[in-house]
């Protein structure tokens, strides 16, 4: 669905830049983690101004491509991005918890790839997300 809204995946990816909001009674002190294709670049988070809503970077100026498949089915497939949290005692939390917002993804040159968004665009079709809890648990 991503040519449909305007991103060809196929294209060097330099940079994604987006907002997430996940459940802040459930889940804190969020961390990112490259991976896969991006697992030579550098991912970071911006400062969190508001409880459950951090803004996350990707970048890696060499670039890198994401694999083109008909059909996800999560089994055997890498992630892009791991962002991990602290959960809160007791609290539960799922998928449709998380909200991708004002998605920027740019080529190694800083070309924008994606549509120009307005601000608070929920962005999360580009996405496949799995939720994993805590092995500890």
């Amino acid at each position: 669905g991503t040519w449909e809204a305007g991103f060809e995946p196929a294209r060097a990816i330099g940079g994604i830049e987006f907002l997430l909001e996940y459940p802040a009674e459930a889940l804190s002190e969020p961390e990112v983690f490259p991976a896969t294709e991006a697992s030579r670049g550098l991912a970071f988070l911006g400062p969190e101004d508001t409880p459950g809503e951090v803004k996350v970077f990707l970048t890696d100026p060499r670039g890198f491509t994401l694999p083109y498949k008909a059909e996800v089915d999560g089994v055997g497939d890498g992630f892009l991005l791991e962002v991990a949290f602290t959960k809160a005692e007791n609290e539960a939390f799922a998928v449709d918890d998380f909200t991708i917002r004002d998605l920027k993804v740019t080529d190694p040159d800083g070309v924008l790839l994606t549509p120009v968004f307005s601000s608070g665009t929920d962005t999360t079709a580009f996405f496949e997300r799995i939720v994993r809890k805590n092995l500890a648990e």
